[in-house]
């Protein structure tokens, strides 16, 4: 994948209307790429297919589900390999005896389940502060639903969609080939090739270097603080992931310091030819620096990211367009 098309990707966008949020995108130029960090999932329960449609009509460019896979070794959108976060496991007594412990965690674990008997959980609000009156509505999605959903979005639109998959947790399914899942599912839908909007992301720099030899693909490199204490320095050096990535996904704090100064680290990327992808810009988790979440943005903005992971896709939206002449 040549760095240079990433870098100089220009998204356009259509009109659509959600009946959550009643907002109609207008039909703009950006060169901001925007991804629905877990679907629009400030206002639904994460990794849902109405988290995800809402974030595509909302204007998201991309939406960016999580891979975990199933004890019959289905792709399914999950960012926990628990699952009593984001789901009502508790209240299916038939499953009660699955509940185990695992490196100090006592929970159920989606390794555990087949995918028929994940599709009787509902899905339910993660987060305290935001709405959970959609709890107990929606089922937990298959990788290939959310391809599915976009693909339905893509046929005639004027504003395509891609998908941004994360591989998550790959330690703890080190006994499956999960790079070779996710691309054999990739290819059986057409989306092995460069051209595809299809962006693939790990934490993990051994998943990625194996993936370099075995797709064109953009691939990211997610990078977090190291710690608390220098949450400035990258957990992994650029140097070291630079020869077999596309683009770096970088925690925001790894880009904006404590007092919301530039630390360097897109400037830094950038000498390398390689765009950073900042996560993750909440409406109700704003970098300490700054008094809105709309100055965290333009912050995000004037230093050079190519893109954003955004739980509040609209919120984005609405400041580049009204940021354009």
């Amino acid at each position: 994948m040549k760095r240079s098309s990433i870098c100089s990707a220009l998204i356009v966008l259509s009109m659509f209307c959600s009946a959550e949020v009643p907002y109609e995108p207008k039909l703009i130029q950006r060169d901001l790429l925007i991804i629905a960090h877990r679907g629009a999932s400030g206002y639904l329960p994460e990794h849902t297919l109405p988290a995800y449609r809402l974030a595509i009509d909302q204007g998201a460019d991309f939406i960016e589900p999580d891979l975990v896979v199933t004890k019959d070794r289905q792709l399914v959108c999950l960012h926990d390999v628990s699952l009593s976060r984001t789901t009502d496991i508790a209240e299916h007594a038939q499953f009660y005896d699955r509940q185990r412990r695992v490196n100090g965690q006592l929970d159920w674990f989606v390794s555990d389940f087949t995918l028929v008997e994940l599709r009787q959980l509902r899905t339910r609000q993660a987060y305290g502060a935001r709405s959970s009156a959609h709890d107990g509505m929606y089922e937990i999605p298959t990788f290939q639903d959310a391809i599915d959903l976009v693909r339905t979005h893509n046929l005639g639109a004027n504003r395509p969609v891609g998908i941004y998959p994360e591989l998550k947790a790959t330690d703890f399914f080190s006994k499956v080939d999960v790079p070779g899942l996710l691309l054999d599912e990739l290819a059986a839908n057409g989306l092995s090739e460069a051209k595809n909007m299809v962006f693939i992301q790990s934490f993990d720099p051994n998943v990625l270097r194996l993936l370099r030899s075995m797709t064109e693909l953009p691939l990211v490199m997610l990078l977090r603080s190291k710690s608390d204490l220098q949450p400035s320095t990258p957990n992994i050096a650029l140097a070291d992931v630079i020869p077999f990535v596309d683009v770096i996904g970088a925690s925001k704090h790894l880009i904006l310091g404590p007092l919301g100064e530039d630390t360097g680290f897109v400037a830094s990327a950038m000498q390398y030819g390689v765009p950073v992808h900042a996560w993750t810009v909440r409406d109700d988790a704003v970098h300490v620096a700054y008094r809105s979440v709309h100055s965290e943005i333009l912050a995000l903005q004037e230093v050079g990211v190519a893109g954003l992971f955004t739980d509040f896709p609209d919120t984005v939206v609405r400041l580049l367009e009204a940021s354009k002449p």
